[in-house]
């Protein structure tokens, strides 16, 4: 019985479903435009309970995390993209300041140009400040979890084989100031090669990178003179 009655919620659901008018008015911007034109709109909202913790300012906390993200892409030519996006994020209930983890009003996430990116073989290129993820998150990484989600000022040229693709980079994670423009500060930057080798050999498939992480004072590193670490893998 349980299972009949689950599947006529199912069904009932998917009659009466609504489809996105906003995922709506973005296809037919798309296709009034010849796929040119394009916009992005994601707003997400959670409630976070903190019990027995009795160190530090959070004790015991209970947060709202909002987080909203604007975005507008333009494609002139098929090799050619602009696209920027804004994101406000706050903390509405934390109580004291809260950290640049959790908070930070509307800024610049993403801004960047992109350069024959659409095509499978070929040189490309990318620069701007975007989200990055390189290693599924290990390596470099934009984990969406967090309330402020990371971003990085980046300069990216690559090219592509039908079965590799060769890149070099040089990124910088970005320094959130929650009253403030976040502006780039290369002081903390990665740069180096990372390579991707897809469909070797029966479905294997290979990453190998070469990375340098520099650190100075402004960048993090807090004694005299420079840090540098160097990742092989």
């Amino acid at each position: 019985m349980i299972p009949v009655v689950l599947a006529g919620m199912a069904a009932f659901s998917l009659a009466f479903a609504q489809e996105d008018p906003l995922q709506q008015a973005n296809q037919a911007l798309k296709q009034a435009t010849g796929n040119k034109v394009f916009f992005t709109l994601e707003e997400r909202t959670r409630w976070e309970e903190k019990f027995g913790v009795n160190f530090g300012k959070s004790v015991n906390q209970q947060d709202m995390l909002s987080r909203l993200r604007i975005g507008f892409g333009v494609s002139p030519v098929s090799w050619l993209t602009f696209y920027a996006m804004g994101q406000d994020a706050r903390v509405p209930f934390y109580g004291l300041a809260a950290p640049n983890t959790m908070r930070d009003t509307m800024d610049l996430q993403e801004a960047y140009v992109k350069l024959f990116d659409q095509r499978e073989t070929g040189f490309g290129a990318g620069f701007g400040r975007s989200m990055l993820d390189y290693g599924e998150s290990r390596v470099i990484g934009t984990p969406q979890w967090s309330n402020v989600a990371r971003t990085y000022d980046q300069s990216r040229l690559y090219y592509r084989t039908s079965k590799a693709r060769f890149e070099v980079l040089m990124v910088s994670p970005v320094k959130v100031l929650p009253d403030a423009f976040n502006t780039p500060d290369l002081g903390e930057r990665i740069w180096g090669t990372y390579d991707t080798f897809a469909r070797l050999w029966h479905g294997v498939s290979v990453d190998a990178y070469a990375l340098r992480h520099s650190q100075n004072k402004i960048g993090g590193w807090t004694g005299a003179g420079t840090l540098g670490t160097d990742s092989f893998g």
